[in-house]
């Protein structure tokens, strides 16, 4: 067993840092087979992210301490890489690590609010259009947003993810709102 490491079912847990821009500071716990995006999603962890493959570069971080396995890294180039830099959907932590992040906390754009949603109406819009209505009363908080976030939902049944922009301009209330593009090839 690694000095910092746990054992728990034979792999290894890392501690890792996170550390944002106004010196906000965030620990979590990482397993081996888990990513740091992975890790910070189960943890309430807020860090930026998109597209959970490696392509967009909006997760990006820098690794200041300890070492890591980057993975799939479309997103960053070869500068980026021997800077320390990291995609954070894609970094697999091999020893306690230090992750700084070059946005504040507070105004984190990715803040966590993870939980069930109630589906309360799917209307064909059109044939390519549908509308979802979903009560996000029994969230454990808030629903807070602003123009031009967007969610991450689950789509029922699957381990697939999609990320929707709401339809509406944020409002008080337990009900919220996504215009739903139909696919021929898409889950269902």
């Amino acid at each position: 067993m690694q000095p910092g490491s746990v054992g728990r079912d034979h792999a290894l847990v890392h501690q890792v840092t996170v550390r944002y821009s106004d010196g906000a500071v965030r620990t979590m716990a990482v397993e081996a087979d888990q990513t740091v995006l992975d890790a910070a999603e189960a943890h309430g962890v807020p860090i930026v992210s998109s597209c959970h493959s490696g392509i967009c570069g909006t997760c990006v971080g820098r690794c200041t301490q300890g070492s890591y396995e980057l993975g799939n890294s479309i997103g960053l180039s070869a500068v980026e890489k021997s800077a320390g830099r990291i995609l954070n959907c894609q970094t697999l932590v091999k020893s306690d690590c230090v992750i700084e992040l070059d946005y504040p906390l507070d105004a984190n754009a990715a803040r966590l609010v993870i939980g069930e949603a109630v589906v309360l109406q799917v209307e064909q819009l059109s044939p390519g259009t549908a509308l979802l209505v979903l009560d996000v009363s029994t969230l454990p908080q808030k629903l807070l947003f602003h123009a031009g976030q967007f969610a991450q939902l689950r789509v029922p049944g699957t381990d697939a993810w999609r990320s929707y922009s709401f339809a509406h301009a944020p409002r008080e209330g337990t009900q919220v709102e996504f215009l739903i593009r139909l696919l021929p090839s898409g889950e269902r």
